[in-house]
Protein backbone atom coordinates (compact mmCIF):
# COMPACT_ATOMS: atom_id res chain seq x y z
CA UNK A 1 0.00 0.00 0.00
CA UNK A 2 1.52 3.36 -1.00
CA UNK A 3 2.06 6.07 1.59
CA UNK A 4 -0.57 8.79 1.43
CA UNK A 5 0.07 12.43 2.29
CA UNK A 6 -1.77 14.35 5.02
CA UNK A 7 -5.30 15.61 4.48
CA UNK A 8 -6.11 19.22 5.35
CA UNK A 9 -9.56 19.30 6.97
CA UNK A 10 -9.50 23.03 7.73
CA UNK A 11 -12.30 23.85 5.27
CA UNK A 12 -14.34 20.71 5.94
CA UNK A 13 -17.66 21.06 7.74
CA UNK A 14 -17.72 19.71 11.26
CA UNK A 15 -19.39 19.36 14.61
CA UNK A 16 -17.59 19.18 17.94
CA UNK A 17 -20.65 17.95 19.87
CA UNK A 18 -22.08 14.85 18.27
CA UNK A 19 -23.33 11.35 18.99
CA UNK A 20 -22.51 8.44 19.29
CA UNK A 21 -18.86 9.19 20.06
CA UNK A 22 -18.77 11.18 23.29
CA UNK A 23 -16.83 8.52 25.21
CA UNK A 24 -13.13 7.94 25.21
CA UNK A 25 -10.05 9.64 26.53
CA UNK A 26 -9.17 11.64 23.44
CA UNK A 27 -11.01 14.56 21.88
CA UNK A 28 -12.79 13.82 18.61
CA UNK A 29 -14.48 16.01 16.04
CA UNK A 30 -16.88 14.75 13.40
CA UNK A 31 -15.94 16.36 10.07
CA UNK A 32 -17.55 16.03 6.65
CA UNK A 33 -15.50 15.75 3.49
CA UNK A 34 -16.31 18.13 0.63
CA UNK A 35 -18.34 17.08 -2.42
CA UNK A 36 -15.14 17.17 -4.46
CA UNK A 37 -12.27 16.08 -2.16
CA UNK A 38 -8.69 16.96 -3.11
CA UNK A 39 -7.60 13.35 -2.59
CA UNK A 40 -9.00 10.36 -4.49
CA UNK A 41 -8.93 8.16 -1.36
CA UNK A 42 -11.40 10.43 0.48
CA UNK A 43 -15.09 9.63 -0.02
CA UNK A 44 -17.09 12.67 -1.19
CA UNK A 45 -19.57 14.17 1.31
CA UNK A 46 -18.73 11.49 3.87
CA UNK A 47 -18.28 11.80 7.65
CA UNK A 48 -14.83 11.26 9.15
CA UNK A 49 -13.65 11.26 12.73
CA UNK A 50 -10.81 13.73 13.41
CA UNK A 51 -9.30 12.00 16.47
CA UNK A 52 -6.76 14.11 18.32
CA UNK A 53 -3.87 13.07 20.55
CA UNK A 54 -3.60 13.86 24.22
CA UNK A 55 -1.57 16.97 24.99
CA UNK A 56 1.11 15.03 26.86
CA UNK A 57 1.61 12.67 23.89
CA UNK A 58 1.15 14.67 20.66
CA UNK A 59 2.22 11.81 18.37
CA UNK A 60 -0.37 9.41 19.81
CA UNK A 61 -2.59 9.68 16.71
CA UNK A 62 -0.01 7.71 14.70
CA UNK A 63 -1.09 4.47 16.42
CA UNK A 64 -4.47 4.80 14.64
CA UNK A 65 -2.74 5.03 11.26
CA UNK A 66 -0.47 2.10 12.15
CA UNK A 67 -3.46 -0.02 13.23
CA UNK A 68 -5.18 0.68 9.90
CA UNK A 69 -2.06 -0.32 7.94
CA UNK A 70 -1.60 -3.46 10.06
CA UNK A 71 -5.26 -4.42 9.68
CA UNK A 72 -4.95 -4.12 5.91
CA UNK A 73 -1.84 -6.30 5.88
CA UNK A 74 -3.67 -8.93 7.97
CA UNK A 75 -6.74 -8.66 5.70
CA UNK A 76 -8.94 -7.53 8.59
CA UNK A 77 -11.69 -5.09 7.61
CA UNK A 78 -10.89 -1.83 9.40
CA UNK A 79 -11.99 1.76 8.72
CA UNK A 80 -9.65 3.69 6.45
CA UNK A 81 -7.45 5.99 8.54
CA UNK A 82 -5.20 8.78 7.32
CA UNK A 83 -3.12 11.61 8.71
CA UNK A 84 -5.30 14.71 9.02
CA UNK A 85 -4.42 18.24 10.02
CA UNK A 86 -6.06 21.58 10.52
CA UNK A 87 -4.14 24.73 9.65
CA UNK A 88 -6.69 26.78 11.62
CA UNK A 89 -5.94 24.99 14.91
CA UNK A 90 -2.43 23.80 13.95
CA UNK A 91 -3.32 20.24 15.01
CA UNK A 92 -2.60 16.85 13.51
CA UNK A 93 -4.91 13.91 14.15
CA UNK A 94 -6.02 10.54 12.85
CA UNK A 95 -8.67 11.02 10.16
CA UNK A 96 -10.86 7.92 10.41
CA UNK A 97 -13.52 7.08 7.84
CA UNK A 98 -16.86 6.98 9.66
CA UNK A 99 -17.99 3.38 10.02
CA UNK A 100 -20.97 3.54 12.37
CA UNK A 101 -24.51 3.67 11.06
CA UNK A 102 -27.47 3.72 13.44
CA UNK A 103 -29.57 2.03 10.74
CA UNK A 104 -27.09 -0.79 10.11
CA UNK A 105 -27.86 -4.31 11.25
CA UNK A 106 -24.39 -4.55 12.80
CA UNK A 107 -24.06 -3.45 16.40
CA UNK A 108 -21.21 -1.16 17.39
CA UNK A 109 -19.26 -2.39 20.41
CA UNK A 110 -16.27 -0.43 21.72
CA UNK A 111 -12.91 -2.23 21.52
CA UNK A 112 -12.34 -1.68 25.23
CA UNK A 113 -15.47 -3.72 25.97
CA UNK A 114 -13.95 -6.73 24.17
CA UNK A 115 -10.74 -6.43 26.17
CA UNK A 116 -12.66 -6.17 29.43
CA UNK A 117 -14.61 -9.35 28.62
CA UNK A 118 -11.42 -11.18 27.63
CA UNK A 119 -9.64 -10.16 30.83
CA UNK A 120 -12.59 -11.15 33.03
CA UNK A 121 -13.01 -14.46 31.18
CA UNK A 122 -9.32 -15.26 31.46
CA UNK A 123 -8.95 -14.30 35.11
CA UNK A 124 -12.13 -15.73 36.61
Amino acid sequence: MPLIGPVDVTAWGGNENFEPYPEGARDKILVYSPEAPQHNFIKPSHPYLFKLSRTRCPEQFWIEIFAYQLGNQMQIPVPATFVGYSTRTDQCAALIEWFYSPTAEDIYIRGGDYFTRAIVKCCV
